[in-house]
């Protein structure tokens, strides 16, 4: 049986918001947007078990009823030879094509650091600072507080 990966996207404020403040998500596996409030399937343990609406994916997955962490605050992580990472908030698996990159399931922000590996990746930072700086503008009082 193959372990299902999800695909890196860019940086989405949409996936900064809590969970319960959004309608849609894309699914980390196809990148299909659904509605949300129909995909959910079972609300336990903190967190709501999602299933895909593409009749072609049809994934079920885990997405935070409430976060611990602060999702715009970039996270180091290290990467595989090959660019693959374990988000270390929701342990979903995805690749890295630039070097900050977003996880498609829980919205933290992680970024390459220190890999052992020669990698080549595109570097966004710029880009990043930008999207982080207007969501945090845009999202008064503070996201946990929301």
């Amino acid at each position: 049986m193959t372990k299902r990966t999800t695909t890196a996207r860019p940086i989405s404020a949409q996936l900064l918001q809590k969970v319960r403040k959004r309608e849609h998500h894309s699914c980390p596996y196809c990148g299909v947007q659904f509605n949300l409030a129909d995909a959910i399937r079972v609300r336990s343990m903190g967190y709501y078990m999602v299933e895909c609406s593409n009749p072609d994916c049809t994934v079920g997955f885990f997405l935070p009823l409430s976060r611990s962490f602060d999702p715009s605050v970039p996270a180091p992580v290290k990467l595989d030879a090959y660019k693959w990472v374990e988000c270390p908030f929701c342990k979903s698996r995805f690749q890295f094509k630039s070097k900050y990159e977003q996880c498609p399931c829980c919205g933290k922000v992680l970024f390459e650091q220190g890999s052992r590996f020669a990698l080549d990746l595109k570097d966004n930072s710029a880009k990043v600072v930008d999207v982080l700086a207007k969501f945090r503008k845009e999202n008064r009082p503070w996201w946990r507080f929301a």
